[in-house]
């Protein structure tokens, strides 16, 4: 779906490759998605970390639960979670795991 997206908008394939840019995709969305929820005429920096504080998953493109400050330490990580995938060439990339969590 992002791919769709980012070629309609003119976006060069092959800067796709680029791990930022589905990220920032991700994030654009998510952020949209807050301020869906707050109304278009109740939008301000205080509603958006209100949304942002209360978020906790999924994330597109991301894992499917957040969990902010289970690391006292490092109250930024809020995912401790990964995904594999084995690429199967041109551009096919399949699941090889669900998400997996740090070990018990």
């Amino acid at each position: 779906e992002f791919m769709k997206v980012a070629t309609k908008y003119g976006m060069a394939e092959d800067a796709a490759a680029d791990v930022w840019i589905p990220v920032s995709f991700a994030q654009t969305l998510t952020i949209a998605q807050w301020m869906n929820a707050i109304g278009a005429d109740d939008i301000t920096p205080e509603a958006i970390a209100e949304q942002a504080k209360a978020f906790k998953g999924p994330l597109l493109l991301g894992p499917p639960t957040l969990e902010c400050g289970k690391y006292p330490d490092r109250p930024a990580i809020c995912n401790d979670q990964a995904k594999f995938y084995t690429y199967e060439g041109k551009g096919v990339l399949k699941p090889a795991s669900g998400w997996l969590g740090p070990p018990a």
